[in-house]
């Protein structure tokens, strides 16, 4: 518009047919001008509308990792479900397995005490039966000691008769 102020009034001396030339020179100018605005909102359209589609394609890519992440996430939550259900598993069996040797050691442990508690009655037998066979062998031997202890005396008593008699015979 300033532009148009300053040519008129550069113009407005001159003839009446450079005035129309220079209007016709403005029609040019606010032609090329119209055109270079008309392109300048093409270009900006066309921008605004690339701008819009990488938007519209940065969404899409967002979304795309998004649910990329929630099914990793998901596939790490399963995983780390079946891990923790089998080492629960691998608990139960070990605790089972732990109770099942308890169980077993204890009955191990009952048995050797039974067989010890055997044993040790075993071992009381044989050690009455030894005091019962040294004390009958004791009182054998005193038995025996007393029949050859009156087996001597008698002996004794009939070497003396039969001194006496030898004695009597020898005087007689």
């Amino acid at each position: 518009k300033q532009w148009y102020q300053r040519r008129v009034a550069i113009t407005a001396g001159k003839s009446e047919d450079s005035a129309l030339d220079i209007e016709e020179e403005l029609k040019r100018v606010l032609d090329f001008q119209e055109k270079e605005r008309v392109e300048m909102q093409n270009k900006v359209k066309n921008f605004a509308t690339q701008l819009q589609t990488e938007l519209k394609k940065a969404r899409d890519d967002k979304k795309f990792a998004e649910d990329a992440l929630n099914k990793s996430i998901e596939k790490i939550s399963e995983e780390s479900n079946f891990l923790n259900d089998q080492h629960e598993q691998s608990l139960v069996s070990m605790k089972e397995e732990r109770d099942g040797l308890e169980l077993k050691l204890e009955e191990i442990m009952n048995k050797a005490k039974e067989e010890r508690e055997g044993l040790m009655k075993e071992r009381n037998d044989l050690e009455r039966q030894f005091f019962d066979y040294k004390i009958k062998s004791v009182s054998e031997k005193e038995t025996l000691i007393e029949s050859q202890t009156n087996n001597l005396a008698l002996l004794e008593k009939l070497k003396s008769d039969y001194q006496q008699k030898e004695d009597q015979v020898n005087a007689i």
